[in-house]
């Protein structure tokens, strides 16, 4: 019997051990995935939907540009002719009819060159040249955007984190309170109302961490879906405030990050692009003044057969000099002129526009900076002294010095200095990297 009973449990430990196995391998990949700011900022980058349409506008406009070169270069053209027919022939009597066929076949090759166009070509291919550079600025602004905002979902996830992490502490510290108000009640230290009291305060941060854990999820599908990974995938984000250098006081020259912004940023140098199309632009249509010279030489071979008496073969060349112009055309160059120049006009009022933006922006993010950072350094201060109050308040609840209430005042003391210490820091970053957009920064 003993020996059976062994030999039943080795073959159970036996069928078991993969599942064991399975089991163990489960539990190292249910941990979550740590991903750092430099490696969101890479999925996103690779990931982004809006970067791969950008950096397709930019072939686009490439492909123009080879386009418009082409019209530098002469026209070779060839055209093939084959001809049948029959027609009726009647020589003397209207009741006789006589057939007779035709085969005219024949080539013919032609080369053109553009001599003069009155300056369209020169002026088009600078055109679509300026409109691929607005191309590159325009993927470069998606880039610095994209950058903006995994770095603002970032330090949103681990803010939320961070909150989720306190209220989940707070909890924890009240169920505490409450196991050591339950002993006290037992030995009539405390009374039954007190220990109610204590299960009622712990019962009402449970929603408040349900809240922090929505939040949490919330934040998480926002930067999964900015760096391109599937909505249930489990990850967190890897930050430590600690390592985190403030300067002493946040400090910058206004003028030098204006003048910065005024110089890097794509929307500016887009405007100035901008610009330059519409003086291409009208230098294009000023060209419907001026006459069109082209030269076009052609060579064409052809036979004619009459049957059944005649046949005929030509060769022949021709050397054309080709001069057309515009003697009035109802007023429609002038009018794409007139158009031209006021597109010039409303660009440059636009460029005005977007400095008095831009300076706006700088300044926000410059102010916002500076009230991060007191926010960080007033709760710095708050933190050790509310964990000293907290301990302090326990310990005369003990002995009975002390209620509920006191505990619940220090943690909640607690608690606001901890999550306004981290959102001063995720406000912080934020700015920083706000700042870093609004002046063009890469």
């Amino acid at each position: 019997m003993t020996k059976t009973l062994w030999i039943s449990l080795g073959i159970m430990i036996f069928m078991g051990l993969p599942g064991m196995m399975y089991a163990a391998d489960s539990a190292v990949t249910a941990e979550p995935e740590m991903l750092s700011l430099d490696r969101c900022l890479q999925l996103a980058s690779n990931n982004s939907q809006t970067i791969k349409a950008a950096e397709k506008k930019v072939e686009i406009a490439g492909a123009a540009i080879n386009e418009a070169r082409g019209a530098y270069w002469p026209k070779l053209n060839y055209s093939l002719i084959v001809d049948k027919a029959q027609e009726a022939i009647y020589p003397y009597d209207e009741d006789v009819f006589l057939g007779a066929s035709t085969d005219d076949s024949g080539v013919a090759i032609s080369l053109t060159k553009n001599l003069y166009s009155g300056g369209k070509v020169s002026n088009e291919i600078q055109l679509v040249k300026a409109q691929y550079d607005m191309a590159l600025e325009n993927e470069q602004a998606a880039k610095q955007q994209l950058t903006f905002q995994v770095k603002q979902v970032f330090y949103q996830v681990w803010l939320a984190e961070r909150v989720e992490k306190v209220a989940a502490s707070s909890l924890d510290n009240l169920d505490h309170h409450v196991a050591r108000t339950e002993n006290l009640y037992k030995i009539g230290t405390v009374s039954k109302f007190e220990l109610l009291r204590a299960r009622v305060e712990r019962d009402s941060l449970k929603p408040q961490l349900i809240a922090a854990q929505n939040d949490v999820g919330l934040a998480k599908l926002n930067l999964a879906i900015l760096i391109g990974y599937s909505k249930g995938r489990q990850y967190s984000v890897a930050f430590d405030s600690d390592t985190m250098k403030l300067p002493a006081q946040p400090s910058f020259l206004l003028d030098q990050t204006l003048e910065s912004a005024y110089q890097n940023r794509p929307d500016i140098r887009q405007m100035k692009q901008a610009e330059m199309i519409a003086q291409y632009q009208k230098r294009l249509a000023a060209a419907g003044f001026k006459p069109n010279i082209s030269l076009i030489g052609q060579y064409q071979e052809g036979s004619l057969d009459y049957n059944p008496d005649h046949w005929n073969d030509s060769k022949l060349w021709t050397l054309t000099l080709n001069i057309t112009g515009n003697l009035f055309d109802g007023f429609t160059t002038s009018a794409q002129v007139a158009g031209a120049q006021k597109n010039g006009d409303l660009t440059k009022i636009q460029e005005a526009g977007l400095r008095d933006q831009i300076k706006l922006d700088v300044e926000q993010a410059a102010q916002n900076i500076q009230e991060s950072f007191e926010v960080i350094r007033a709760n710095q201060s708050n933190i050790d002294m509310a964990k000293e109050s907290l301990e302090e308040t326990q310990g005369r609840f003990e002995q009975g010095l002390a209620t509920t209430m006191d505990i619940m005042d220090s943690q909640l003391a607690l608690d606001q200095a901890l999550n306004g210490y981290y959102r001063g820091v995720a406000l912080y970053l934020t700015a920083e990297a706000k700042l870093d957009l609004v002046s063009g920064k890469d």
